[in-house]
């Protein structure tokens, strides 16, 4: 699963400036599997866990690139549950 985070901001000449920073959330066990059954797009959930940064040699350009991500080491879904009267 990822997420994407968005920071704007000013910058110097006033104008607008937006940046967006991806993060891949990696999860492992029975937490995988509930991410899976019962997240979707939009969810919210709480998660815990380690950063990690993936290093790798680009095979197309030969350049270095490198990934952000969080190996999620504990997860509590946050989305309230319909009510039906």
């Amino acid at each position: 699963m990822g997420i994407a985070t968005s920071r704007k901001f000013k910058n110097k000449d006033g104008t607008q400036g937006e940046e967006v920073c991806f993060v891949d959330l990696t999860f492992f066990g029975r937490t995988a599997e509930v991410v899976n059954q019962y997240c979707h797009k939009g969810s919210k959930i709480l998660a815990e866990g380690r950063l990690k940064l993936d290093t790798w040699i680009d095979k197309q350009s030969g350049q270095k690139r490198s990934k952000h991500g969080i190996v999620v080491e504990s997860m509590q879904m946050l989305d309230s549950k319909e009510r039906h009267a």
